[in-house]
């Protein structure tokens, strides 16, 4: 349905999705194929890419970019998006 990105490997499969068709031993295929190990990495470092690009508020974007750079550099942490506008 398009309703989001699937990031990561193709899933075991065993469903009967609202197509009618059956994914039983076949899984679903992700729109990204990225090793499952790396693939909150890689998706949280998209996004904050995009929110960097987008950022007009100068300490907002130096925040971004903050985190942008510990994100690449393999670090992961939570991040409270709520300080964003």
């Amino acid at each position: 349905m398009q309703r989001a990105t699937l990031v990561g490997e193709v899933t075991g499969g065993g469903a009967n999705p609202v197509t009618g068709s059956n994914w039983e031993h076949v899984g679903v295929k992700p729109d990204v194929p990225v090793p499952a190990a790396d693939a909150l990495k890689f998706e949280h470092t998209t996004l904050l890419r995009t929110l960097v690009a987008d950022s007009k508020d100068p300490g907002e974007l130096e925040w971004l970019q903050d985190m942008l750079a510990a994100a690449e550099s393999g670090v992961v942490t939570p991040v409270d998006y709520s300080r964003m506008r």
